[in-house]
């Protein structure tokens, strides 16, 4: 068996700086798999939030920056949960 992380991250202005995207107030978005046929979608827009979808469904969202930070940290920051993961998404 193996184990397959999958995820993308879209922005407005494409970098391979991770802590230059997190200190950015760009709107971006990280789609990582979640299970099998389904993604759970995370997208941050300056002036509006963070909104979380699964397939289609949008299922709240949060004001400001805060979360987003938090968020795209867990798979942009110093201790990712893969690597290799974070080198692709950073391009």
């Amino acid at each position: 068996m193996f184990k397959v992380y999958v995820g993308g991250l879209y922005l407005e202005s494409p970098s391979k700086d991770a802590g230059a995207i997190l200190a950015s107030d760009q709107a971006k978005a990280i789609r990582p798999d979640v299970k099998e046929g389904s993604t759970l979608t995370f997208t941050y827009v300056p002036g509006k939030g963070t909104t979380l979808q699964v397939a289609d469904k949008e299922l709240g969202a949060s004001e400001g920056k805060g979360f987003a930070d938090a968020v795209f940290s867990i798979w942009l920051g110093s201790k990712p949960p893969s690597e290799d993961l974070r080198k692709g998404m950073l391009g």
